[in-house]
């Protein structure tokens, strides 16, 4: 049975060419694709709140601030925030800032030597 090597598609014998890749079939299977690899768990705690009350533009520049230091933190909108910042392209009701237990101190520092003050 002749396969796609690019969609993995099996077809019935006197097909030559994918009909959706348009790619020339092989006679052998293709080998299974493999699983991308697991992140391995992060052992720096409990994501915690660094930040709340931001606006969407503070959030974005703290969030990069924090990865230039490589602290992996998130933002998550208050309420229906993440909803009204989809249609209106920001949000009123406020931003937070989540980062590792562990990293909470040196996120602060960091926030707090470029003008972001305490939650």
């Amino acid at each position: 049975m002749p396969y796609c090597p690019k969609c993995h598609t099996e077809y019935i014998e006197g097909f030559d060419t994918c009909a959706d890749c348009h790619v020339l079939l092989v006679d052998d299977p293709p080998k299974a694709l493999e699983p991308e690899p697991k992140l391995p768990p992060c052992d720096l705690g409990e994501p915690t709140l660094l930040f709340a009350g931001l606006n969407t533009l503070q959030a974005d520049m703290l969030l990069a601030l924090l990865a230039e230091q490589q602290i992996p933190a998130y933002k998550k909108s208050r309420g229906a925030g993440g909803y009204i910042s989809v249609l209106m392209g920001t949000t009123s009701l406020g931003v937070e800032i989540y980062v590792p237990e562990q990293l909470l101190a040196k996120a602060r520092e960091i926030a707090a030597s470029c003008g972001f003050s305490e939650i």
